[in-house]
């Protein structure tokens, strides 16, 4: 069971007897500050203490309610400060949202790059295939070249000749038109390797 402090008292120059159940401390606390207002209030002039008391309880009701408005002013701007703070939190979860969507995008970006980059390479491998193709095809005119040069000195040498070389010089010819066609082949395929390279450089 709480035991309540009494407690005399001084104010304004008369003597209290305080029964509180708060401490002795705090009594002595409050009954300084009556004291003190009262004695502020008191030298402004010559004033009962009935008229002190009533100023002085009038200043100190001023002083609650002061201190009400600004609990008050307090709580409704601490309610402002959770309310900005909720609102604060919502924009950074959807910026934590954004961000999410931005990574999944750069990882997608990424996985495109990747599958673009492997296309590239396949391409540039068949471009160095087709230019390989280009390149023995090249090899193969030339020699194709030099034997029907070879074949062609060869008939002129035989046109020269008695009439018993005729066979041999058609046979000659036979292989010429052979040679020619297949030089003919070679270069149509030729070209269309360089088509095909071209296109795929595109």
């Amino acid at each position: 069971m709480d035991t309540s402090n009494v407690v005399s008292v001084k104010i304004f120059g008369q003597e209290y007897t305080i029964s509180s159940l708060k401490s002795r401390e705090y009594i002595m606390k409050v009954a300084d500050y009556v004291d003190s207002k009262m004695n502020e209030i008191g030298e402004s002039g010559n004033q009962s203490a009935s008229a002190v008391a009533v100023l002085t309880a009038i200043n100190l009701a001023d002083e609650l309610f002061n201190s009400q408005k600004a609990y008050e002013d307090m709580i409704s701007e601490n309610f402002s400060y959770k309310e900005a703070s909720k609102k604060y939190e919502e924009l950074w979860q959807e910026a934590q949202k954004t961000m999410s969507s931005y990574q999944e995008q750069i990882s997608g970006a990424s996985g495109q790059r990747d599958a673009l980059q492997k296309q590239f390479l396949e391409k540039d491998s068949q471009n160095k295939q087709l230019l390989e193709q280009i390149n023995e095809a090249a090899r193969r005119n030339e020699a194709l070249r030099a034997r029907v040069a070879e074949l062609t000195e060869q008939l002129e040498q035989s046109k020269s000749a008695p009439d018993a070389q005729s066979e041999m010089i058609q046979q000659l010819e036979n292989k010429c038109r052979d040679i020619e066609s297949s030089f003919f082949d070679l270069q149509m395929e030729n070209i269309h390797l360089k088509n095909e390279l071209q296109a795929l450089r595109k």
